[in-house]
């Protein structure tokens, strides 16, 4: 079977969170969205910056932190991806309504993100 190349993945989240290096599994969390948000996730390739451009940082919160994780809202035609050569989305702010998109699920409603090298976020 063939795998299309990806040009657009569309999902809703409903909280983004960034895990402090160093904490255990379940300690060290900071949530930095909460709500509901629809992104084109290829748009955030190899852009750790646009991810916390917007995260507010107290002093206590400052330092390195190892990976993302995004919740992903589960609800069907929620979430979807366009295939190369033509898939774009004709309508960004319901890209999973258009015919040409391939409806997609996440089973654990979480997709974790690890940061290779960890990112440092200041105070501010």
């Amino acid at each position: 079977m063939d795998i299309p190349e990806l040009s657009q993945l569309w999902v809703t989240l409903n909280r983004v969170s960034l895990k402090m290096d160093g904490e255990m599994e379940d300690e060290g969390w900071l949530t930095v969205f909460e709500g509901t948000a629809r992104y084109d996730l290829l748009t955030l390739q190899d852009n750790k910056s646009a991810l916390m451009s917007l995260v507010p940082v107290l002093a206590d919160q400052a330092g390195y932190y190892e990976k993302a994780r995004l919740e992903i809202d589960e609800a069907p035609g929620k979430n979807c991806f366009y295939a190369l050569p033509d898939g774009l989305a004709d309508d960004p702010l319901n890209p999973c309504t258009d015919p040409d998109a391939y409806l997609l699920t996440v089973p654990s409603g979480k997709v974790d993100i690890e940061f290779h090298p960890h990112i440092y976020l200041g105070p501010g």
